[in-house]
């Protein structure tokens, strides 16, 4: 079939590979423009962009798919299909109905749950036991096109964000080569009316630890918000870093949150104990919890911002 494969992120890369190494023919790559970042404001192109240039795959990289031009361009490549994952980019309806199978979405999550923009990273704050990949037919409204195939997944206690991600994105490839191979014998499934609930952005703000809140809480949000935005507590004017951290105690209580109580670092939190376990300061690099107590002395009644 003659594909155009849209897509930015890392979440994307298995399934560009996926289709790029199948049967079917890669008409082109949409993908977001490239944009300056870091301190040195450096041009930087999105992984698709770079995947696909590496795969010499013809590329464009639109503002906007809300443009004349650029819907008259994709009508006259003819797709079968339009694949779409992790672009960021709103798809109108009058590029919805321009391929003969449609626009399919691989969508990371267990759907009618989590529809939106950050579902991985909400599975895990939620405390989510399992999710899914759902490959789905696309329409006018946010992930509510009918499901063609859909793989459940087991989220471990200690699965970060990153490593959720990378399972569901290699998960998510497969299943689209399944779906492309069968696209005509597969039978569509409305999603279930109950369940909904929807996968607000992340922001920078959400890594901030509320001591407040109890230990398990806190370990999610450290585990969600790795690799992005990171979750942090503020300590002699720095923000550091807890990238990795364990339960010591689901319940105790009678300890101040954010107090320091003992050498290793255990925090007592609103409810039960985490200690950090991998934390890094400002321009700094990972280190464990020991040797971060070495290099920066947090003594025992200690209370955390």
């Amino acid at each position: 079939m003659n594909i155009i494969f849209m897509g930015t992120s890392n979440f994307a890369v298995p399934a560009l590979h996926a289709v790029y190494n199948s049967d079917h023919f890669i008409t082109a790559v949409f993908t977001k423009e490239p944009k300056k970042s870091g301190r040195g404001h450096k041009t930087q192109k999105s992984p698709i962009h770079i995947e696909a240039e590496k795969l010499e795959l013809n590329i464009l990289t639109p503002k906007s798919l809300k443009n004349d031009n650029i819907i008259l361009a994709i009508d006259e490549m003819k797709p079968d299909v339009i694949v779409v994952t992790a672009y960021g980019h709103i798809i109108p309806k009058s590029i919805l109905k321009i391929p003969r199978f449609g626009c399919i979405n691989i969508h990371p999550s267990l759907l009618p749950r989590w529809r939106g923009a950050s579902p991985i990273e909400r599975t895990i704050l939620a405390g989510d036991k399992e999710t899914a990949v759902c490959i789905m037919q696309m329409d006018e409204t946010l992930d509510t096109g009918d499901i063609l195939l859909m793989q459940k997944i087991a989220i471990n206690n200690d699965m970060t964000s990153q490593i959720l991600s990378q399972k569901l994105a290699e998960l998510g490839s497969h299943l689209l080569i399944e779906i492309l191979s069968n696209i005509t014998n597969i039978t569509p499934q409305k999603q279930l009316a109950k369940g909904v609930t929807y996968a607000e952005k992340i922001s920078k703000e959400e890594g901030s630890i509320n001591w407040q809140k109890s230990a398990t809480e806190i370990d999610r949000m450290i585990r969600a918000f790795n690799p992005w935005p990171g979750c942090f507590f503020c300590y002699q004017n720095e923000q550091i870093k807890i990238t990795k951290a364990e339960v010591i105690d689901e319940s105790r209580s009678g300890c101040k949150p954010g107090e320091v109580i003992d050498k290793n670092l255990t925090i007592c939190c609103g409810k039960g104990l985490l200690r950090p376990l991998i934390l890094q300061r400002p321009g700094k690099k990972l280190v464990s919890g020991k040797d971060f107590i070495n290099g920066m002395k947090i003594k025992p009644g200690t209370i955390l911002e």
